[in-house]
């Protein structure tokens, strides 16, 4: 994770418009995101069905995006 610093300065660089610094900014709270859904899965029903980190972030995200 970058940081915190870093992020202000990817989030005002992305707001004026620069898109590199939105891909990167996008990209770094993914995996953090990613990395976070991964351990609280783990955490919570490590015994259960198998599931990727990556379904619970997206649905997540289509809930917080509809």
């Amino acid at each position: 994770m970058l940081p915190i610093g870093e992020i202000d300065g990817l989030l005002r660089d992305a707001e004026q418009g620069n898109s590199a610094a939105r891909d990167q900014l996008f990209s770094t709270l993914y995996s953090e995101l990613h990395r976070i859904a991964k351990r609280e899965l783990n955490r919570h029903a490590p015994q259960a069905i198998p599931l990727s980190a990556t379904t619970p972030l997206h649905e997540v995200y289509a809930d917080l995006a509809g």
